[in-house]
């Protein structure tokens, strides 16, 4: 009797499990916008690391950020590293 109460809600929840997963709608993915800005006009520059500061719109908070590439021959420019920086730094 333990064996089939024990079947019973095994199935219960697997029929529970299929339901929910069927029934919920597919994810959409959001349009991408523009949530990272660049702050201030120019790329400042720490010997010959080039560094700038960048704002998330979203949640205020401020990031700096160091690049690599980008210099001389219009290659891409690309993130090397990045930290939290204070939030007055983007003002």
């Amino acid at each position: 009797m333990r064996f089939f109460r024990a079947i019973g809600l095994v199935t219960l929840g697997v029929l529970l499990g299929v339901g929910a997963s069927a029934s919920a709608g597919s994810a959409i993915a959001q349009a991408p916008s523009g949530r990272l800005t660049a702050v201030g006009p120019s790329t400042e520059w720490a010997g010959n690391y080039p560094f700038r500061f960048i704002k998330d719109t979203k949640t205020n908070a401020c990031y700096l950020v160091a690049l690599s590439g980008g210099e001389g021959g219009g290659s891409k420019v690309t993130v090397t590293a990045i930290t939290r920086a204070d939030d007055m730094s983007c003002f």
